[in-house]
């Protein structure tokens, strides 16, 4: 079966164009958007018996693409702020992700539960100044600091890189830069996987592992990146093998395979393996919060839980189309998932490979038929 000729693709297609389009300020890429969904809705109106019906549901998809991205950027009631923060708040955090360390201070994302008293929501960059006092920090902690919230501030370099427009595809505007004087510990989560993630950094780091070795392993087990040092990233990157420190879909594939082999005697009972294919994608999507659930790791989980799916109904779904709809389902839950050049870039190379690998494989045989 080919992927075009499967009923939701140009709906997926005009959907995605719809969320891009969102983002388009500057022309002509907003007028070039357009373009290709009239080209994209010709095409397969041209094909449909029935060719009233792809325009007109693709133009409902392409406008829900871009109103599932209006949304995504209104701020909800309890956002922090909407609460008009004074100049020396009392703000209580949880720290969601650890970042590389910089000299002086410990950097993460941190999701703000009250600040002044009020319940509330949304997240911002952490930055703790070093201090030797300091109790050492976990995912889950929750804090109360008392003081202000600051902008993130665009790049002075002009063309360079652009962290504020980085962390505003994450939903983060603000940071909040503090001492320990300032801050109260308030408790560790009480989530199971949190739990256990810190439970298993404590006993690696208490290990009589070199110093190197966990720092690989944080990384490649429990997707740690900020563990491994800025000298040994450099050595990986120049050895080429740096991906693979960085949980996609390498990982994924190889943990779905091993999962696929534990629940393999579940296929004997009644119904088995609707139980497995539950068991696998549980434990994918379990691994996936467990590791932080970065955008690289839900590319992954989403492509690899619709490719299992697909393959466990024994239906010839063409890969191609998997991929598209784990896109399309990714967008429509976090539509500023688009501006992120991994997630650009990570599509456009499995799309490459789908469409470009069957052209290779003909182009070699023929010349192979040369040979003789």
């Amino acid at each position: 079966m080919k992927p075009l000729s499967l009923p939701l693709v140009p709906y997926l297609l005009v959907f995605v164009l719809g969320v891009n389009f969102h983002y388009q300020e500057a022309l002509p890429s907003p007028l070039l958007i357009i373009l290709l969904a009239v080209v994209i809705l010709g095409y397969f109106s041209f094909k449909s018996p029935f060719y009233w019906r792809t325009p007109f549901w693709g133009i409902i998809f392409f406008y829900l693409g871009i109103y599932t991205a209006e949304v995504d950027q209104l701020l909800s009631k309890k956002h922090y702020a909407k609460l008009e923060p004074t100049e020396i708040n009392t703000i209580e955090i949880e720290l969601q992700q650890r970042l590389r360390e910089s000299k002086n201070a410990y950097r993460f994302y941190a999701e703000i539960t009250t600040i002044n008293g009020k319940s509330s929501e949304g997240r911002i960059l952490f930055q703790l100044q070093k201090d030797s006092l300091l109790a050492p920090l976990f995912l889950g902690d929750k804090l109360q600091v008392r003081d202000h919230l600051s902008p993130i501030q665009s790049p002075t370099t002009p063309k360079g890189f652009n962290y504020r427009d980085y962390l505003h595809s994450l939903s983060i505007y603000h940071q909040l830069r503090t001492t320990s004087s300032k801050v109260q510990f308030l408790g560790h989560s009480k989530k199971p996987l949190i739990k256990i993630k810190n439970h298993l950094l404590k006993k690696l780091n208490q290990s009589a592992l070199k110093h190197s070795t966990k720092e690989i392993l944080k990384t490649m087990l429990l997707g740690e990146r900020s563990s491994l040092n800025a000298n040994t990233m450099d050595q990986y990157a120049k050895a080429g093998v740096e991906h693979l420190f960085v949980i996609s879909g390498l990982h994924i594939g190889l943990l779905m395979l091993l999962f696929q082999w534990l629940l393999r005697p579940l296929v004997y009972l009644p119904h088995g393996r609707l139980i497995r294919l539950i068991g696998v994608l549980a434990l994918l999507w379990c691994y996936a919060f467990f590791v932080g659930a970065s955008a690289s790791v839900l590319r992954s989980v989403t492509l690899f839980s619709a490719y299992h799916i697909g393959m466990q109904s024994q239906r010839k779904t063409p890969t191609a189309y998997l991929v598209l709809l784990s896109m399309a389902i990714l967008l429509f839950f976090q539509p500023r998932f688009i501006l992120q050049l991994g997630f650009q870039m990570s599509y456009l190379a499995v799309f490459g490979i789908l469409f470009l690998h069957p052209l290779m494989q003909l182009k070699f045989r023929y010349k192979a038929l040369q040979w003789f």
